[in-house]
């Protein structure tokens, strides 16, 4: 439709490698090089920004100016990338809402921080359509009776000050990483933004494991954010079919190519010879509910994945290309021991990479 309706946007409708995409589990691949980088989310621990309702989706676009930097690295990215804005995507009931599906499932809601490459650009839009331009980084929620993420709530309170289209909130001291689910592992891809202008070259990173938010607040996002202006809405009071910004989702993409999904967990599906196998799982309703236990369950060693070894075909360069998909997730760990355990491994990773380099630089001397 956008396609049609504007032609700069043709590409939504054209594009080979377009998103949001339905990840089929048994299209899973493991990259022995994904396991061995990983993925940092660094920088500022309190950033500043303007929380918008665009008419489309909440958007929290983060202060050039005054906001700290908050960087993405690491994982299948080659360089630095740096945080632009979060979008938060929802649907109108619990099984509608991210733009992403496992297996046909949908979790309540998605966000997605998008990032751009600012070692190659200088802002956003430069980087948009270009090759290694914009890298995002998407977390699924889930809802919850109990638990809640401090800075989710920072993020999207007083939600009357942003109801209708247009208006906007300052937010001040969000600490993006507290955002984050607690979790190493993600599926990658290559595809596109999910709204116009579509631009293709983004690289996705879904992280294997969703957040917890409370039932209560995406009612609150349901049933208080509208779509159109508040001028609008006091002239055309019984225009429902403009009110409310439910289901700001774009549909499923059918990739106008072969689908590449990789990995950076060593994984193996139950009962198969591989990470292409399925056989067990034939059933289309024990392979649901075995993939919401993959994505929601703490203990994901315990749902479909398990360890295994290699992938049993080689991994080209062609294919490298493209890119990863989640699978496998740690025992359940208190949450305070496993963020210390992430920094921790984050740091060793860090330094041994910097000691690489040196060497590197002292050998070509």
């Amino acid at each position: 439709m956008w396609g049609i309706t504007n032609k700069r946007w043709r590409i939504c409708r054209d594009g080979k490698f377009q998103s949001p995409i339905n990840i089929p589990p048994q299209s899973v691949r493991f990259d022995p090089l994904l396991a061995q980088s990983l993925l940092f989310v660094s920088g500022s621990n309190s950033v500043h920004g303007d929380l918008e309702n665009t008419g489309q989706e909440l958007q929290f676009r983060l202060d050039s100016q005054q906001s700290g930097i908050v960087s993405l690295d690491g994982g299948p990215l080659s360089y630095t990338y740096r945080l632009s804005h979060i979008k938060l995507r929802y649907g109108e009931d619990d099984r509608h809402g991210s733009e992403h599906s496992v297996n046909g499932f949908h979790f309540a809601a998605e966000m997605q921080l998008i990032f751009y490459n600012d070692y190659l650009f200088l802002n956003y839009d430069e980087a948009l359509g270009k090759a290694h331009g914009i890298a995002a980084l998407s977390v699924f929620v889930q809802e919850s009776d109990n638990d809640t993420n401090s800075e989710f709530q920072k993020l999207f309170h007083g939600l009357n000050k942003v109801a209708y289209k247009g208006e906007k909130k300052r937010v001040d001291g969000v600490n993006v990483r507290e955002l984050l689910p607690l979790t190493h592992h993600y599926i990658t891809y290559s595809g596109s933004l999910t709204a116009p202008p579509c631009s293709e070259g983004v690289t996705w990173i879904l992280y294997n494991r969703p957040i917890n938010i409370p039932r209560w607040q995406i009612r609150n996002l349901r049933n208080k954010i509208i779509r159109s202006e508040k001028e609008r809405i006091i002239t055309e009071p019984a225009d429902d079919d403009v009110k409310y910004m439910r289901g700001n989702t774009r549909p499923l993409q059918h990739p106008n190519r072969k689908l590449h999904l990789w990995t950076n967990v060593r994984t193996r599906l139950e009962g198969g010879q591989g990470p292409a196998s399925c056989s067990g799982y034939n059933d289309p309703s024990i392979m649901k509910y075995s993939i919401n236990n993959l994505y929601t369950k703490p203990t994901i060693s315990q749902a479909l994945y398990q360890n295994a070894s290699s992938p049993s075909e080689p991994i080209t360069q062609q294919q490298k290309a493209s890119q990863p998909i989640a699978a496998q997730e740690a025992a359940s760990i208190d949450q305070s021991q496993l963020r210390n355990s992430l920094d921790s491994s984050q740091s060793e990773s860090r330094t041994t990479r910097s000691h690489q380099s040196s060497i590197n630089l002292g050998n070509g001397g």
